[in-house]
């Protein structure tokens, strides 16, 4: 939904980018085939989703000159950077931790859930002349995401390794969400 008439060329430029990204995330999210291991899939699917947080960050570092912004974003990219180092490291390890197929299934099914509503939120945000807040339109239904995924996957079984990771990125995203929900609402008040 786009606020006013008509989109700068930077907007427009940085949404294109921002769609590309975000088709590129969904596409390689619902490619991952489930395994037997709840923990092996949750690693599988948190990559890409990973990856995306990593390019739309550097996205807005491309166009935003608000410096709260700017540091946000950087932190961002760090952080996932080392999240993702972590769960690479992990990854064969958290492989051989199966789970029954019923716990599966009722993983599979919140999970695919959870992703919708996160495509949907993405896709929908509505479109302003501001970068800023396009992104953090767009940013903060991504970190609601990785919330709701890491909740979902706490439910079961899980490789050991894989528990305080998910237990830091719910600590590490919740924060960021409101840091983002807080810098919204400045940013559309002025």
């Amino acid at each position: 939904m786009t606020e006013g008439n008509r989109l700068s060329a930077v907007t427009q430029r940085y949404l294109a980018c921002f769609y590309d990204i975000l088709e590129s995330m969904m596409n390689a999210m619902t490619a991952v085939k489930p395994t037997d291991s709840i923990s092996a899939d949750w690693i599988a699917q948190m990559m890409p989703h990973h990856e995306a947080g990593i390019a739309m960050a550097q996205n807005i570092l491309q166009y935003t000159t608000q410096l709260p912004l700017q540091q946000m974003a950087e932190n961002m990219i760090e952080a996932q950077m080392q999240s993702m180092a972590q769960m690479k490291d992990i990854a064969d390890r958290c492989a051989e931790h199966t789970n029954s197929p019923l716990e599966r299934e009722l993983y599979e099914t919140w999970l695919r859930q959870i992703q919708q509503t996160m495509y949907t939120c993405m896709g929908r945000a509505p479109v302003s002349n501001s970068v800023n807040v396009n992104f953090l339109r767009e940013m903060i239904p991504h970190h609601a995401g990785a919330i709701q995924m890491a909740r979902n996957a706490l439910r079961f079984a899980l490789c050991p390794e894989l528990v305080p990771m998910l237990k830091g990125i719910l600590i590490a995203q919740t924060e960021e969400f409101r840091e983002m929900e807080r810098l919204l609402c400045r940013l559309e008040r002025e």
